[in-house]
């Protein structure tokens, strides 16, 4: 897993300051979504993530 500064430059191309708030959002989330697919299987046990932008 990386910084979102490199998920943004992998994205976008872009320096986290050249960003919009929606590539920001997106950029978090994609990691996200890779640092929880790395964690272990907690079979039978239900979790659940959201993030929020309100």
């Amino acid at each position: 897993m990386g910084t979102v500064k490199e998920y943004v430059k992998k994205m976008y191309n872009k320096e986290i300051a050249a960003c919009s708030d929606r590539e920001l959002y997106e950029a978090f989330l994609s990691m996200c979504q890779e640092a929880a697919g790395e964690k272990k299987s907690s079979k039978g046990k239900k979790k659940l993530y959201y993030i929020s932008c309100s």
